[in-house]
């Protein structure tokens, strides 16, 4: 019994202790509204899909801006903040959504994800290219 609570007692001695943290965190800042006017749905307005043999489908917005973190791969806190918005377009008829998410996490690139279904396409927007798309 001696023996295993040596053990456990000097383990932490062999990993060494880790290392200190320094807190550092980063702020991205806001969205830029050239950047916001990219997605051009309003929240709570409601859209009309007109399929080519005449059926309508009504998409309703939703559309959020919200503050977000990206927690690196240190236990020290928040290393990143940064600001995202969600726009949700859901059908009337039950087939998909369509989710509209644009953040600033890598600035100056903002990244633009359009989701359907199971499937996205992402695009990388900056001030200096423009839209650079990449299908996923």
């Amino acid at each position: 019994m001696k023996k295993i609570i040596f053990t456990l007692l000097i383990i932490p001695f062999f990993y060494g202790c880790p290392y200190p943290c320094d807190g550092k965190s980063e702020d991205n800042g806001p969205l830029e509204s050239e950047v916001l006017a990219l997605c051009p749905y309003k929240n709570g307005e409601k859209y009309k899909f007109i399929h080519n043999n005449g059926q309508v489908i009504d998409f309703v917005v939703n559309r959020t801006l919200m503050n977000d973190d990206f927690y690196g791969m240190s236990e020290c806190g928040s290393v990143l903040h940064f600001e995202k918005s969600e726009t949700k377009l859901t059908p009337d008829y039950p087939i998909f959504s369509v989710l509209i998410s644009i953040h600033n996490a890598y600035f100056p690139i903002n990244e633009f994800i359009i989701s359907i279904g199971r499937d996205y396409f992402k695009f990388l927007y900056s001030d200096l290219n423009g839209l650079v798309g990449q299908a996923i």
